[in-house]
């Protein structure tokens, strides 16, 4: 592991290398060697797992294993000695610390959890969003270099300075994989067909408007509804959205049909329901999303309707027709 390493104690910071991820690489390669099938999970991580942002020069090493308390005997019969060294005091992080020590400094220090421990998860998903967040990989270098100035002789006293930005960082990354995992979920979505004699009310989704509500299709007319909520029944996720969107009590529901709504990054299952009776002042109350509310003949359709809308009227004027013959 040529030119990384600092003695014990010393804290400097360096300029990203280009060759961190080969030197990790040739350090796992060396590790699944040593402890073979003790290893469950190898991970590179730590500042020079960072791309492009000032770190110490010891590449940190996450090691996941299935057995802790084997690995450690292992470790100690077989692998501590003048090169791997472990840590006896306890650690910030709780892992079990072993440093790979060569010509008077350390290389690499080895954190070892048990596999599925949230400590060794938690510092994939820190590594992760400042690789996706430059933002963030900024003011966390900014933070370092202020610590760094600050405590250069207080190894200590600089990584503490850092948890409260680490720890908001990770309820982030938390947050967002919460919400990633989420977006795979198929979702259930309501239409609701408001009817007046031949008339549909029917509302305007315009182009110029940054909150579609979702919709994937803009600057065209589509019937009210959205998500239904947990712990509310169909109908009253259709009254909900549609006083919500439009100020009108609807009321005489007809589950008319659900159907796959498939969107570039989500899928629901929409259901399409027919309301009879309204009453109320037509209002436009989320003007975010529409910009009119109009009443039209059913034989007299705006020329662009939203996909799935249009297959509800579609299909409800074909059930009309099949009604009459």
């Amino acid at each position: 592991m040529e030119n990384v390493g600092l003695k014990r104690g010393y804290l400097e910071l360096m300029d990203y290398r280009d060759d961190y991820v080969r030197i990790y690489e040739e350090e796992k390669e060396e590790l699944l060697e040593i402890y073979k099938d003790k290893i469950a999970f190898i991970d590179h991580v730590g500042s020079t797992s960072i791309k492009g942002i000032k770190s110490k020069p010891i590449i940190d090493i996450l090691v996941q294993t299935n057995d802790l308390e084997d690995f450690k005997k292992y470790t100690e019969l077989n692998v501590e000695g003048e090169t791997y060294t472990v840590k006896k005091e306890e650690t910030l992080g709780g892992d079990y610390l072993i440093r790979k020590e060569e010509d008077g400094k350390v290389k690499a220090f080895i954190h070892v959890y048990k596999t599925g421990d949230m400590n060794g998860i938690t510092s994939i998903m820190f590594r992760d969003y400042l690789n996706t967040h430059e933002d963030e990989k900024r003011r966390y270098e900014v933070l370092k270099l202020e610590l760094y100035k600050k405590y250069k002789n207080e190894r200590k006293q600089y990584t503490h300075g850092k948890d409260k930005y680490i720890k908001e960082i990770i309820n982030k990354a938390i947050k967002e994989k919460r919400k990633d995992e989420m977006e795979k979920y198929i979702k259930i979505g309501i239409g609701v067909m408001i009817l007046d004699g031949n008339k549909i009310l029917l509302g305007h989704r315009s182009k110029n408007k940054k909150d579609t509500g979702g919709i994937y299709e803009v600057d065209c007319w589509t019937v009210p509804g959205g998500k239904q909520e947990y712990n509310e029944t169909i109908f009253e996720g259709a009254k909900r959205e549609v006083k919500e969107e439009t100020n009108l009590d609807v009321d005489e529901f007809k589950l008319f049909n659900a159907v796959d709504d498939v969107q570039p990054d989500r899928h629901y299952i929409t259901l399409q329901i027919i309301a009879k009776k309204y009453s109320g002042e037509l209002k436009v109350m989320e003007p975010t999303k529409e910009d009119e509310w109009k009443w039209f003949d059913l034989d007299n359709l705006p020329e662009k309707l939203y996909s799935p809308t249009k297959k509800f009227i579609e299909a409800y004027l074909g059930e009309i027709r099949n009604e009459r013959n």
